[in-house]
């Protein structure tokens, strides 16, 4: 570092000595680029005769950092993956602009990918699936990977599954960084209205990914026996602040798995406040197997509306599972304070509004704990057992 200090140094006195002047090159201007798919349009008006773009994979691929594209009314049957740092991807109209999955997607089988670009916008479009395959057809409406960063705002985000639904576990809305393939990303995800996903409407996994999930309207299949999905799940590491969303109809009608409205799983200091789940088996669940991390604690379930749930309202617990836990799981620490919960099937016909505690599934030779953790000022109405503190 110093020999290289001095180098740089010396350069800059002989070129002072010798009267050369740098001129620095002039910063590059911004642009706003359009894609119309009859290929004529404008910034400022769609129906124009002038050349544009097709599609919206060619207009990223010409753009640089800072620049605008705006895509008008019309179906884009394409996978787009970004690059770029700092672009905003925009649809003219509210959901006028169609991005949909092609018939043969390449992995990550993302119908829109943020790679490892940060400082990225997408706004206002509809992102559609299905996919064309029965069994891992199509895994992402959105993903956002390799330390790449998004503000994902106004989307609707539709049919991101297999057809017909299967009980694979790919097709999530919106992904941010996944711990299989040891990626992380980073996300602000505001506004969106997330359906008919397969596996989950919005997964943040890994550590080192983070997000902020606020105001998304976000609805399961209801009551399926083909899959156990999530509405939104933070898991392996990730950390999140979820607020404000409304989460519905996430309900496995088969055996074993339970589906959940919002699931942390394997996450610490993840912040839950404000949210309405309805008509899902668990409303909120944080829970540790200790399967790729020990814990689920010092997370604080916070001021939600929960109705309409089955098994749990909330659920805090540490499970050694034979085949899974490669440690002593824990859920410690954790605060469930001032939520609202009432049973699917009051009175006194529904399960435990609030559980808190441990289990060992099988013989996985590890020992749960669930230690410290606070149940404060809850609502609970119609379960047949309000509170289940193994745990508190």
């Amino acid at each position: 570092m110093i020999r290289a200090n001095k180098m740089m140094s010396g350069i800059i006195f002989t070129a002072a000595v010798l009267g050369f002047f740098i001129v620095p090159t002039p910063a590059r201007a911004v642009s706003t680029l359009v894609v119309d798919d009859d290929g004529m349009a404008t910034p400022t008006n769609c129906d124009a005769v002038d050349s544009t773009y097709f599609t919206v994979t060619a207009a990223v691929a010409a753009s640089s950092a800072g620049d605008t594209i705006k895509v008008c009314d019309g179906l884009y049957q394409e996978q787009v993956t970004i690059t770029t740092n700092s672009i905003t991807l925009i649809s003219v109209n509210h959901w006028g602009a169609k991005i949909l999955a092609p018939l043969v997607m390449i992995d990550s089988k993302a119908i829109v990918r943020v790679n490892g670009a940060t400082g990225v916008t997408i706004t206002g479009f509809e992102i559609s699936g299905p996919g064309a395959g029965a069994c891992g057809s199509l895994s992402y409406g959105i993903r956002v990977d390799g330390g790449g960063s998004a503000t994902i705002q106004n989307n609707h985000i539709t049919l991101i599954r297999d057809e017909p639904l299967s009980g694979c576990q790919n097709g999530v809305g919106i992904g941010v960084g996944r711990n299989a393939e040891s990626t992380t990303g980073t996300a602000t995800i505001l506004n969106n209205v997330i359906d008919t996903y397969q596996k989950g409407g919005i997964v943040i996994d890994n550590t080192g990914s983070s997000a902020l999930i606020a105001g998304n309207q976000i609805t399961g299949v209801a009551s399926t026996m083909s899959i156990a999905q999530n509405g939104i799940q933070v898991s392996r590491g990730a950390k999140a602040e979820i607020r404000e969303n409304q989460v519905d109809g996430n309900w496995f009608s088969g055996a074993f798995w339970t589906a959940t409205g919002i699931l942390v799983f394997e996450s610490d200091s993840v912040k839950v406040q404000g949210n309405t789940v309805s008509n899902s088996q668990t409303g909120i669940d944080m829970e540790s197997w200790c399967w790729k991390r020990p814990s689920a604690s010092n997370n604080q379930v916070m001021q939600n509306t929960i109705d309409g749930e089955s098994d749990f309202g909330v659920s805090v617990a540490a499970f050694a599972f034979e085949g899974y836990s490669t440690c002593n799981p824990l859920a410690n620490n954790n605060k469930v304070d001032s939520n609202s919960i009432t049973s699917a099937n009051f009175p006194g016909n529904g399960d435990t509004g609030i559980f808190v505690g441990t289990d060992v599934i099988g013989n996985p030779g590890y020992v749960p704990t669930a230690y410290n953790n606070k149940v404060i000022s809850n609502t609970i109405f119609g379960y047949t057992t309000p509170i289940d503190d193994q745990g508190t």
